[in-house]
């Protein structure tokens, strides 16, 4: 997250961090968020990279401790995580090829991570979103985002130290099509951003006092200026994968 966004401590333990070990050292690539104990949500472009990182002989860990003591590399020892589990299933969204098509993917953890079920979010209802475009409710709504990504803007060069820590921003809406909400982070009113590392994260909306996961961060452009793409978790099609995951993983 970046722009100056605040680390979130306890604020949102239900968003992790994948990482990618040997078996000792671990990094994070992307982020995601519990559904459940067990069921992370997280962006399907994450898990083909997972996929690739276990065919290679690594290893696929999850944690939602809001920090990460890394090295200047990057890197941290497995024994410094406080909460770990590993993935015990890669459960890639079989309408997934590449890109940021159907980005909407899951990982099954091997145990549960203890979390407070009211800080797990609810799945939204189905197209909720165009329903709220129509109604000009998302004209002047803000998106909570988290993710544990870069902190600071890439200037001239990309930067792959993510940040340590779990981070929130909060988004202003820009337009919406039927596969993607497009967010606005504009610094000079006061909006955050998203960037590299905080794919799979979330984007949370309020409606009515409860916390709906409408989305998923998959891109934005390049140097992390303007705009953040959430692949929508509202459509039929993801309802319908994340509801199987759900339901064949209690």
């Amino acid at each position: 997250m970046t722009n100056g966004t605040a680390a979130d401590g306890n604020g949102h333990p239900a968003t992790v961090a994948v990482l990618r070990s040997d078996g000792y050292w671990a990094r994070p690539f992307c982020s995601g968020i519990l559904l459940s104990g067990k069921v992370v949500l997280t962006a399907s472009h994450c898990l083909a990279s997972a996929l690739v990182i276990q065919q290679a002989g690594g290893q696929i860990l999850v944690t939602n401790d809001s920090t990460l003591q890394q090295d200047s590399a990057g890197w941290l020892p497995i024994a410094t995580l406080t909460t770990v589990q590993p993935a015990a299933s890669i459960v890639l969204n079989p309408l997934y090829k590449n890109g940021y098509d159907h980005d909407v993917s899951a990982i099954v953890l091997a145990a549960p991570i203890d979390v407070d079920p009211a800080a797990l979010p609810t799945l939204p209802p189905t197209n909720i979103l165009d329903e709220l475009k129509a109604s000009k409710f998302l004209r002047d709504a803000t998106f909570t985002v988290l993710g544990y990504g870069i902190a600071e803007k890439p200037k001239g060069k990309w930067i792959t130290q993510y940040s340590g820590e779990r981070r929130v921003g909060y988004l202003g809406y820009s337009a919406l099509d039927n596969r993607f909400i497009h967010q606005s982070q504009r610094i000079n009113q006061g909006e955050d951003g998203a960037c590299n590392g905080d794919s799979g994260g979330p984007s949370l909306l309020q409606i009515g006092g409860v916390d709906y996961v409408v989305g998923v961060t998959s891109s934005g452009d390049i140097p992390c200026y303007s705009t953040n793409t959430a692949t929508r978790t509202d459509t039929d099609e993801a309802l319908t994968f994340l509801t199987r995951v759900l339901a064949e993983n209690p």
